[in-house]
């Protein structure tokens, strides 16, 4: 590409300097464009004949990119537009024609000798396919200077506008203010729906707790009354107990049972007691504080069994 002169007021800024001069040493592609994607330019894929109409379209969103808050950044892919501390990329692409394409003579006759060579096999009987037959494209896709700005590339279904591009009433250079304002839509849209999802997830978090505290506290109900159920029980066992001791010296005098009888009687209002025992005051605040049961914070991954 031939010298690219530099807009006026803007000669000295850095980043022209520095797309002006890989603009002239670029290569241009089979395809007819230039691709700049340097960390430290802008995003380009454009025909050597856009090249001075990109530099000034640089130019002027370096200039207009502060009276809108917007600023760029290095990024691996190309500058980003940073609005509201929201960044996003930022590409200027030419658009293409869609015209038929006219197979070349190399084409041609790559094609010809594939067709002889295909009848020579078909004459010897030999198996034959299309696999290695030469692909000539039905249609060639030619830079037609058309510039458009792609703007926070990506799928979106939030019906912003992203991409502008020439019109007949304007085009790509007149179009910076009108892409820096989108960017800063962009970024307002941004910020509302990372708000919403703050606010979902803290929502969420805030269910979850709230189901965790039930749970805990549904936990900690029914450990309280399996331990009361447990101490209930064994009053009223120690209380039968008493019962059946009671009833059977009534019916038996103590001084007339058999040794073995006596003895089993001396056990069972010692095992009676034993049970009356387990549940005093000192053993059940013991357990009781051990597990924290009747403090209403207690976690219950601090729980084991209590009864």
């Amino acid at each position: 590409m031939p010298p690219l002169p530099m807009p006026s007021s803007q000669d000295n800024h850095p980043v022209l300097v520095q797309l002006a001069k890989k603009l002239e040493a670029a290569k241009v592609g089979p395809d007819g464009f230039i691709r700049l994607s340097d960390s430290s330019l802008f995003s380009i894929v454009i025909s050597p004949a856009s090249g001075a109409r990109a530099l000034l379209i640089a130019e002027r969103l370096i200039a207009l990119a502060p009276t809108q808050a917007c600023r760029f950044v290095s990024a691996p892919g190309g500058l980003q537009l940073v609005a509201d501390e929201e960044s996003m990329t930022l590409s200027l692409v030419e658009q293409t024609d869609k015209i038929p394409h006219k197979p070349t003579e190399a084409e041609m006759t790559a094609l010809r000798k594939w067709e002889a060579d295909r009848e020579r096999r078909q004459r010897r009987g030999n198996w034959f396919s299309d696999w290695d037959k030469p692909k000539v494209p039905e249609w060639d896709y030619v830079p037609n200077g058309i510039l458009a700005f792609e703007l926070d590339k990506g799928h979106h279904w939030d019906g912003l506008r992203r991409r502008f591009a020439n019109s007949k009433r304007k085009r790509a250079e007149d179009m910076i203010d009108d892409v820096l304002a989108a960017g800063r839509v962009i970024a307002a849209a941004r910020k509302a729906r990372h708000a919403e999802e703050a606010r979902r997830k803290q929502a969420a978090e805030e269910e979850a707790r709230r189901r965790r505290e039930a749970e805990r506290r549904r936990v900690l109900e029914q450990k309280r009354i399996e331990l009361l159920d447990a101490q209930a029980e064994a009053f009223a066992k120690a209380r039968r107990i008493d019962a059946f001791v009671e009833d059977y010296l009534a019916k038996y005098g103590y001084s007339e049972l058999p040794d073995s009888c006596r003895r089993f009687v001396d056990w069972a209002r010692g095992h009676a007691e034993l049970l009356r025992h387990q549940a005093s005051p000192e053993r059940l605040g013991a357990k009781l504080d051990a597990h924290q049961l009747m403090d209403d914070a207690t976690e219950i991954g601090s729980w084991v069994d209590v009864l």
